[in-house]
């Protein structure tokens, strides 16, 4: 027997797998939007950390901190120390994490009074 015709009912099976977790994932989407999860001052996983004992994990060493300082000054366009709309709304776009600037928009205006993340607001 071939082997594409002994997998052919694994690949039925995987097919159908695949439908209950797309389906279940449409479930989830409805409860959540990106927006809600982008920049989240205390976010849901980091609120986990320290619950559970993880709070090695919510700091950075100094490798990674020049990592994030690096990232960070990427996406500062204007050289200001600080990230606007105008340096997200791109990448956020792309990413897939957000579909239209008024996104954005809402997003720093929602964690930040002056809709400006600084670097430790990055963080």
């Amino acid at each position: 027997m071939s082997e594409s015709h002994v997998s052919g009912f694994e690949d039925d099976e995987e097919s159908s797998d695949n439908e209950e977790d797309e389906e279940t994932l449409k479930k989830m989407s409805v409860k959540f939007k990106n927006e809600d999860l982008i920049f989240d001052s205390e976010s849901n996983f980091r609120s986990w950390l320290k619950k559970h004992g993880k709070q090695k994990y919510l700091y950075f060493d100094e490798y990674q901190m020049d990592e994030l300082r690096s990232y960070f000054k990427d996406l500062d366009d204007d050289g200001s120390e600080a990230i606007g709309v105008d340096e997200l709304e791109d990448p956020l776009i792309a990413l897939g994490l957000v579909e239209s600037r008024q996104q954005v928009e809402r997003i720093l205006a929602s964690q930040d009074d002056d809709a400006q993340i600084e670097f430790k607001e990055f963080l």
